[in-house]
């Protein structure tokens, strides 16, 4: 199986320009960049003394945002980086491990490791050096 390293933790917030500021201005965090509009919502990431963190403010309505209603704000997966996503997919999958987002599903640089498993966590395979889903 290639490297895979820990990559980041992703949250999910009603307010990610708010998350941001927090962990810049409360918590010392370096920007990696500033909230922007991606296909999943509002996202920014902070670099705090080693830690990648993201925020994820999801579309009003949308499955995520659901999420935060039924379960609050706050940590949402965590993700791993490596230089092959569908390799390592693979051998979890040889190892029973299911993916909600198969990294052969179009997104070449991401897969999702499906919350229902023994851990009770959303588990992210990105393409190493990616910032952003």
């Amino acid at each position: 199986m290639s490297d895979v390293k820990f990559g980041k933790i992703n949250f999910l917030v009603r307010d990610a320009q708010a998350a941001f500021n927090y962990a810049r201005e409360t918590l010392g965090a370096d920007e990696v960049f500033q909230p922007q509009e991606t296909p999943i919502g509002e996202v920014a990431q902070v670099d705090l003394h080693g830690l990648l963190m993201e925020f994820i403010q999801p579309p009003s309505g949308s499955r995520m945002d659901k999420m935060i209603d039924k379960r609050g704000e706050g940590i949402d997966s965590i993700g791993f980086a490596t230089d092959d996503v569908t390799g390592v997919a693979a051998a979890i999958e040889a190892k029973g491990g299911q993916f909600a987002q198969p990294a052969d599903s179009g997104l070449a640089t991401t897969a999702w490791l499906h919350p229902k498993n023994p851990l009770s966590l959303s588990i992210e395979l990105f393409t190493s050096g990616a910032t952003e889903e």
